[in-house]
């Protein structure tokens, strides 16, 4: 959209994605012995591919959730509608057309004799053909959401996973829990139970933004690598199947900061965006003028639009926001950032935004970016034209040039995930593992590369070891058969969204597109 005057001088004159988390958590109350990661005594050698089914998804929707039914052998899928897809199990009845205002679905477990319970963000619970015992609707503290789910072998009952590492018991024992000991830039993301009782947290990268982040728009990623953010502001959506195809094509992965209402209006183009792997941040619900509104109007415009994308999606956006033309004050960054939320800005507009019906070619949009280059250079660029009946795509139509051509001088492509900083400080979060009443056999933690994230845990029934599900689709086995997965063969326009066990020791890894593979012990 439409970027003020003032917005462009200011960003003219910029151009003069588990930290000894290991330690910090070892004394956590609860926490079950532990193993050296290599420690997989009685675990099989690795896992084969012996099913994929592909289950068609109905228009919207994208799977989320995966739940093994011990009774049938069967599984259940959760899509970010809140529907449920049964296949080979009991279709026991689902959430759709009925979650919440405010709320997104989260996450699916089984119940102990058949059945199943979906979460939702804000703590509440819903069963299915088995009992409920209470849930945290009401309860979670300010900016923290309900994020994993876990049923209790022993109970029946089953622990709440929120993303500040906390847990709470529904008729199951709380044995401790990462609350507090979660470094920022990494969440909770996972909970599973343990084969006898106890339960094992997953965390990842995500959660609330480092705290020096804060108080300022940034304007350029502080690093003397030569690394460049594409940010695609969407508004505009006529030219977003060609930025998808263009960054599928040369294996670039951008920001693509999405309007509330344009997310409404436009499902399957959000969706689209994030199906391809894409970073998604906030730019608000209504794209108003931030400094011309209300603090509870502020909050309204940032949270509601998270909202909106992770109902469609099953993706959360946080924490990056995008002011809509630009329009910030320190009072407006601070609310922003009361919100949890970090705003970025601008190295360089191609002003692509403009069209042609503005003057602009598509040779002006690669010099500006071009001319702007330096390390850490952030680009703004749109989905389309701004002006009405305007439907030229200038930043689409360049895109391949900019890319070709700053590669040429040896620069390569970001997120805005790289200002988390991660570095040695928070790697050893993402893919880490902490177990509470019950034993514990190593993680991921400090062994991942920076732009693979841990997105899924489920216990192995066959040896009490676990696996731990990768974005690349690799399945990470401890005590468990592991070195499968879909290292590689993920489809173009699908991600990783689940992982779950079935009685028989299978592994079923599930992607956003609804297909499930399911993978078996192997020597």
């Amino acid at each position: 959209m439409r970027e003020s005057r003032r917005s462009l001088r200011r960003a003219e004159s910029a151009l003069a994605v588990v930290f000894l988390l290991a330690g910090a958590m070892a004394g956590c109350a609860g926490s079950g012995p532990h193993e050296a990661p290599s420690s997989r005594r009685g675990a099989r050698l690795g896992l084969m591919s012996q099913r994929v089914t592909t289950n068609a998804l109905p228009p919207g929707a994208t799977a989320i959730g995966i739940a093994a039914d011990a009774m049938t052998g069967g599984y259940w899928l959760l899509l970010s509608t809140g529907r449920i897809i049964a296949v080979g199990a009991p279709s026991l009845g689902s959430l759709a057309g009925q979650v919440p205002v405010g709320s997104a679905v989260t996450a699916l477990a089984a119940g102990l004799h058949g059945g199943y319970l979906i979460l939702t963000s804000r703590g509440r619970v819903y069963p299915f053909g088995t009992k409920g015992y209470g849930s945290d609707a009401g309860r979670l503290p300010a900016g923290v959401r309900a994020v994993g789910i876990a049923t209790d072998p022993v109970t029946g009952g089953y622990w709440v996973l929120r993303s500040d590492g906390g847990v709470d018991g529904f008729h199951a024992p709380r044995l401790g829990s990462l609350a507090g000991k979660i470094p920022a830039g990494a969440t909770a993301t996972a909970i599973a139970a343990g084969p006898r009782g106890g339960y094992r947290i997953l965390t990842a990268k995500g959660g609330a933004a480092p705290p020096d982040l804060a108080g300022r728009v940034w304007d350029v990623i502080p690093t003397s690598r030569k690394v460049v953010a594409l940010t695609f502001d969407i508004g505009p959506v006529d030219g977003v199947p060609k930025i998808l195809a263009t960054l599928r094509r040369d294996h670039v992965r951008a920001t693509f900061n999405v309007v509330g209402r344009v997310a409404r209006e436009f499902p399957g183009t959000v969706r689209a965006i994030a199906n391809a792997g894409q970073l998604i941040g906030d730019h608000s619900n209504n794209h108003p003028h931030f400094t011309k509104i209300s603090d509870p109007r502020i909050r309204e415009e940032v949270l509601v639009a998270r909202t909106t994308i992770e109902s469609l999606t099953g993706l959360d956006v946080w924490p990056w926001f995008r002011f809509p033309y630009g329009d910030d004050d320190a009072h407006a960054i601070a609310v922003v950032n009361s919100t949890g939320f970090v705003p970025i800005g601008w190295t360089v507009d191609s002003l692509g935004w403009m069209g042609t019906s503005g003057g602009v070619t598509v040779q002006e949009v690669v010099n500006r970016v071009l001319a702007a280059r330096r390390p850490g250079e952030i680009v703004l660029m749109h989905g389309g034209a701004d002006a009405a009946g305007d439907h030229s795509t200038l930043d689409a139509d360049a895109l391949p040039i900019v890319i070709r051509k700053l590669r040429a001088d040896g620069y390569s492509f970001v997120t805005m995930d790289a200002l988390r900083n991660f570095g040695a400080a928070v790697a050893p979060a993402n893919g880490e593992v902490r177990s509470f009443g019950t034993r514990s056999y190593g993680s991921d933690g400090g062994k991942l590369a920076p732009e693979v994230t841990a997105v899924g845990l489920t216990a192995d029934p066959a040896t009490g070891g676990y696996w731990i599900g990768l974005s690349t689709g690799r399945i990470s086995g401890f005590h468990a058969p592991g070195s499968g997965g879909l290292a590689g063969k993920i489809p173009a326009g699908a991600v990783v969204t689940g992982i779950a066990a079935d009685a028989g020791g299978s592994c079923l890894v599930l992607t956003s597109n609804g297909t499930v593979y399911r993978f078996v012990p192997g020597r």
